[in-house]
């Protein structure tokens, strides 16, 4: 007997607990104020973007650093439904490879350099134009006062968006300690690497060197077995890509300014909430303010790393008036290309450049 009675309150306090529980739940319309929130998070839908990059991780990169800052500032004006997950490194293919992901939709975003945007959207080659800026503020100036145009590029002839642009001052050339550049008359016989570009080969072709196209992710190991003597970029490739160890020399030709941009897929971003493609925008506007504040900081930083890592600074070419003049005598070869097949149009492009720098 004693155990049945103990049966019949146990069912009874069941009974009890189960109608206060409806009983809440009734009140507050679907639960506890906690409830409630837990109930929001349920039913927001989050967005994961994979987003690639070719830099190391960590915040020596000022590309895995922005990268970082993007992906908070999406978070946040987005109320945490869009989450982006960084994958730096090549781990998700070169830029090229990771570049055509995008464009046919396997991968939301990716972080490249403007030349290799420039083989699937041709026209934003212009930036690339030997010598076309005098200055930082003439290719920030460019940048943010043709975003749409920019844009337009992109989207028509690429299938990307461009969200965030980055900059990271002028490249030069870094040479191993039997190739040191001081001239012009340096360059001959010299095997010069040079990204999959018809700019940049056209480039160091008229400047005298022995042109080698090679992707990014293949330079090193191509310097390390002495297949190229020299390649180009900005002071911060050379450190966070450690070019400190297999060259010697740095010469500051100030030849295209380091321009690289953070895209995604038109067709994803086409799939997203007005609200949510609002977020991404504003986050990459304000993400790509915070790249420059944080660049103009690290430069004094990144030479003074390479000198300490013995690095010799050759300074400017004792002849830069004639690099710069060979440089700009290659601009009408790409003005066919800049212009999708029409060189009038890409000397147009060009020139409406060259009206708001100038």
């Amino acid at each position: 007997m004693k155990k049945l009675m103990a049966g019949i309150v146990a069912c009874a306090m069941v009974f009890t607990l189960a109608a206060c529980g409806s009983s809440n739940g009734n009140n507050s319309g679907g639960g506890s104020e906690a409830g409630a929130g837990n109930k929001a998070d349920g039913d927001k839908k989050v967005y994961t973007i994979k987003l690639g990059h070719s830099d190391k991780s960590g915040d020596s990169s000022i590309i895995d650093w922005t990268a970082r800052q993007f992906a908070d500032l999406a978070s946040q004006y987005s109320d945490g439904q869009l989450k982006v997950e960084i994958y730096p490194s090549n781990q998700l293919g070169d830029q090229l490879e990771q570049m055509r992901s995008v464009q046919n939709g396997t991968q939301e975003m990716v972080q490249g350099s403007v030349n290799n945007f420039g083989t699937f959207a041709p026209s934003v080659n212009y930036l690339t134009l030997p010598y076309i800026f005098k200055g930082s503020e003439q290719a920030r100036d460019a940048i943010d006062k043709l975003w749409d145009k920019n844009n337009e590029f992109g989207v028509e002839q690429a299938g990307m968006r461009f969200l965030l642009w980055t900059d990271a001052g002028f490249r030069a050339i870094t040479s191993d300690k039997n190739h040191p550049v001081r001239s012009l008359a340096d360059l001959k016989g010299l095997k010069m690497k040079v990204p999959p570009n018809k700019i940049f080969e056209s480039a160091f072709q008229a400047f005298g060197s022995e042109t080698v196209v090679l992707p990014f992710s293949e330079a090193f190991t191509a310097m390390q077995q002495g297949l190229v003597h020299a390649q180009e970029n900005a002071y911060t490739t050379a450190r966070t890509e450690h070019y400190y160890e297999v060259h010697k020399y740095i010469t500051d030709i100030e030849w295209m300014y380091t321009i690289s941009a953070f895209a995604i897929s038109e067709t994803y971003f086409q799939t997203l909430p007005k609200e949510l493609q609002d977020a991404l925008v504003k986050a990459g506007k304000e993400a790509s303010q915070l790249e420059r504040d944080r660049f103009d900081q690290l430069m004094e930083d990144d030479i003074k790393f390479l000198e300490e890592k013995g690095m010799e600074r050759l300074g400017k070419p004792e002849d830069i008036d004639q690099w710069i003049e060979l440089g700009r005598s290659v601009w009408p070869q790409a003005y066919e290309s800049i212009g999708g097949g029409s060189a009038a149009k890409g000397e147009e492009i060009v020139n409406e450049v060259l009206s708001i720098i100038e």
